[in-house]
């Protein structure tokens, strides 16, 4: 059985690329775009391994389970990582970064999770 949307003939690089440059004129941009075939994951890790590394301390913030990753991808880079966790039916307070900051001055790169969708949790302030 056949269904038109899951069978369909994977994309070019040429294909690609023309969506690439697309995407770069709507957003009025000459900076590289790139798009990514695969679950939302994908990109937020790259952003994480491409953006933090060794000398970098991180504030990860852990409201969830997918804050939790960004933790272990940020320890994969080779940052330091300082974890900031509530519990998982409970939102981070702007007070509780505010201390983390104090307490930790050399943080340099934050990583927090907005919305939790294994949790439904929200982050604001």
């Amino acid at each position: 059985m056949t269904h038109p949307f899951l069978d369909l003939a994977p994309l070019s690089a040429a294909h690609f690329a023309s969506i690439e440059d697309r995407v770069a004129r709507l957003l009025s941009t000459e900076q590289d775009v790139v798009i990514m075939q695969g679950e939302a994951l994908l990109p937020l890790e790259g952003a994480i391994r491409g953006a933090a590394g060794a000398g970098t301390t991180a504030l990860n913030v852990i409201t969830g389970p997918y804050g939790q990753t960004f933790g272990n991808w940020l320890r994969d880079c080779g940052a330091t990582v300082v974890d900031l966790a509530v519990p998982f039916h409970t939102a981070v307070t702007a007070a509780r970064i505010r201390e983390a900051f104090a307490e930790h001055p050399a943080i340099d790169f934050v990583s927090l999770v907005h919305a939790e969708a294994a949790t439904g949790n929200t982050n604001r302030s």
